[in-house]
């Protein structure tokens, strides 16, 4: 008697998408002037751009298609850093 072949089927799983938040629910302009920030986990916020004038002021930032195509952030001690870059679809 011929025996059985066992096949057994392993599914890859994807891993997950990452989450990128924006807050745009009720915006309310602060026109006293502000600050832009980022911030690691809970650590104290990062200033890197102020504004005496909010009205009219904003912050954008431009990332082409090209492999050095990146901005990075750090914290005040540079242990960590946080960075956005553009790279070939894999």
């Amino acid at each position: 008697m011929a025996k059985k072949k066992r096949t057994d089927e392993f599914r890859i799983m994807a891993p997950p998408e990452p989450t990128i938040r924006f807050n745009t629910i009720e915006s309310v302009s602060i026109d006293s002037g502000c600050e832009w920030c980022f911030q690691f986990d809970n650590d104290e916020p990062i200033v890197f751009a102020t504004s005496t004038n909010s009205k009219d002021s904003y912050i954008q930032f431009k990332l082409t298609n090209t492999n050095n195509s990146n901005i990075d952030f750090f914290d005040r001690n540079k242990t960590k850093k946080f960075k956005l870059f553009a790279r070939e679809k894999k």
